[in-house]
């Protein structure tokens, strides 16, 4: 999944990208509860977990996953030369982007 760009994408690469941009929401979930319990039990600051939660972690959570789709979308378009669907695809992971 993350050698798309340089790499031939294979068809279990494409369904693990598929399963985590699915999975965004729910990485987000878990990640907001690992901080929440860390800040509860070893005592860590919540006003200082919440704010680098919610400006790196959650972004990055979030776009990551988009940006590795459409970096395969990409390199499909690229290996077979073939616009269709791979450029569509390509292009709907690029708008999620934006509103992600």
């Amino acid at each position: 999944v993350f050698s798309a760009p340089f790499g031939a994408v294979s068809f279990s690469d494409g369904f693990l990208g598929d399963v985590l941009t699915s999975t965004t929401r729910v990485a987000v979930d878990l990640a907001f509860a690992l901080v929440f319990v860390g800040s509860q039990v070893f005592g860590f600051d919540s006003e200082t977990g919440s704010s680098w939660f919610s400006r790196y972690l959650t972004p990055f959570l979030t776009l990551a996953p988009l940006w590795l789709r459409f970096l395969q979308c990409l390199r499909r378009v690229f290996e077979t030369n073939k616009r269709w669907p791979n450029l569509a695809n390509a292009l709907k992971y690029a708008f999620a982007l934006t509103v992600g």
